[in-house]
């Protein structure tokens, strides 16, 4: 009966603890209400062992995202591409952009592309936490540094901002001129 009881209990926990647990319980003796207890406790443990797997601990991170940071940057990368392609032609092929640049749609995709890609490769970099202390609550924010993930950031970012700095300085500094 006692090693049904300690089934109960995760399998982590059962290795750490499970031996102090069957001395305690043979030492005590089992009777229903340690039952019980023993099978409160052990249903406490599975859950709290379940909704630290399903949120990954006490931090919150983006599952797949996070596991994976490599095929985010890729895709990532792939989002920031038409963008730069169409800022890297060469300035003959301007008709070509004016082509493209007809829709607004394509303008509107062209400019918040490099935003997502950022989006897309940093969302697996991040990682906040949140603990509670005998003094208050704690949140901290950790960041991972990934060369391919840093550098789609760092492009996508820097590309939004020049197209941003772009579409003002046509729009709004040259409306009067």
């Amino acid at each position: 009966m006692n090693r049904w009881l300690l089934r109960l209990f995760p399998g982590a926990w059962r290795a750490r603890y499970g031996d102090e647990l069957l001395d305690l319980v043979d030492e005590t003796g089992l009777r229903p209400r340690v039952a019980a207890d023993v099978a409160r406790a052990g249903a406490a443990e599975r859950a709290r062992a379940i909704r630290e797997a399903l949120t990954g601990g006490t931090s919150m991170v983006f599952g797949p995202a996070w596991r994976h940071p490599t095929a985010w940057a890729v895709v990532g990368a792939l989002v920031l591409l038409p963008t730069l392609v169409a800022i890297a032609l060469p300035s003959n092929a301007s008709a070509f952009i004016d082509l493209l640049s007809a829709q607004r749609v394509l303008d509107l995709a062209l400019v918040l592309a490099p935003a997502l890609a950022a989006l897309l490769a940093g969302v697996p970099l991040v990682r906040l936490g949140y603990s509670r202390l005998e003094s208050g609550s704690e949140a901290s924010l950790s960041v991972r540094l990934r060369a391919a993930n840093m550098v789609v950031v760092i492009v996508g970012l820097g590309l939004s901002c020049f197209l941003v700095g772009h579409i003002l300085y046509e729009s709004v500094l040259h409306l009067g001129a």
